[in-house]
This record gives C-alpha cells, structure tokens and sequence, in this order.
C-alpha cells in the first residue's frame, strides 16, 4: 500500500511524461473532437464555441465512419459478437453440458449489455471515436451494487494518466476528476 505522498509523487510523474503530448492532443480535439476535450484550458464557458478551427468536415466525416464501422462490426447489439469457450479444453467444449452451460453464461452475459442494465452501447461510440482521433480510448465499467446494472462510461483522455512498465505494457492508470460538492 502506497502512502499520500508516494500516491501523489506517481502522479505528478505521470503528469509530467505526459505534457508533451498535450498540446499534440489539444490540436487533434480542435478539429476532430471539440466538444470532447478540454485539455487543461485554464476556462470553458458553457455555451462557448469550441469549434472555431474547424473549416473542412472531412476529418469529422472520416472520424464519424472509422466509429460507426468499429461499432457495426465489433459491438453491434443486433449481431452476436462474441463466443465463450474454455481455453485449451476443445474436448470440454465438444461436451453437451459444457456448451449447455456456456450457452447460459453468454445468454446472460448479452442481457447485461441492454440498455435496462447498461449504459454499453451508449457509451462505446465515444471510445471509439477517442481511438481513431487520440491513439487510445478509456473505458470504464462497474457494477451499481444492490440495483442489478451498471455503470459504463467512456472516460476523457484529458482526465486519464498513464504510466508504463518495462515492456512498454500500462500498468498503472489514474484519474484526475473534479467533482460538484454534490457530486463529492
């Protein structure tokens, strides 16, 4: 368990190797997705007009196509777009019981991505539309103990942190979220 100080420190780290992309980042959300980013611009004024660079549609048009095929053909509620199988054990899988059972899970595990249960497909769009503009697209699920659903949320780039281990693998992710007293 890391102390306040240690926690702190890794952030700032994390922050500081992240600098130089920022502004790198700022000009793609100026013309890709303005309404998305903020980028630590120091004010927003509700209301106010984030896309002011923008003066052809076609990366916009380009942006909303590589999201939309990612979505029909990787998440597309109307298709079953994934199987369950028990690794390394095909004489498992050939098994009536087995497939009796995995039929079950994945019947089940369809139904917690409807609309009554998640908030998945809504959500998904948007990380894909963060993949194609920033290189990476922050997705995050829990469950809402005691209601029977959950919370999906894709998750601006400008509040995720990033660091990386030895074989360039993220091992650590951080959140920098500014809540509402209410919120709080």
């Amino acid at each position: 368990m890391m102390d306040g100080k240690t926690v702190v420190r890794r952030f700032e780290e994390m922050r500081s190797d992240r600098a130089n992309h920022e502004s790198i980042w700022r000009r793609i959300a100026d013309v890709l997705r303005p309404m998305r980013e903020n980028m630590q611009r120091t004010v927003v004024t509700p209301g106010d007009r984030r896309h002011r660079r923008i003066y052809d549609s076609s990366p916009l048009m380009a942006l909303s196509n590589f999201k939309a095929g990612l979505y029909g053909m990787m998440t597309n509620p109307a298709v079953k777009w994934f199987e369950l199988r028990i690794a390394g054990q095909e004489d498992l899988n050939d098994q009536t019981a087995v497939q009796d059972w995995l039929g079950e899970v994945k019947r089940r595990l369809r139904l917690s991505f409807t609309p009554a249960v998640s908030g998945f497909y809504n959500q998904v769009p948007a990380m894909y539309a963060d993949i194609g503009a920033f290189g990476s697209g922050i997705f995050y699920n829990a469950e809402i103990v005691g209601e029977g659903r959950f919370h999906d949320v894709t998750i601006s780039l400008e509040q995720t942190y990033f660091a990386e281990n030895q074989w360039s693998e993220v091992d650590t992710v951080a959140r920098l979220l500014r809540l509402t007293a209410k919120q709080a």
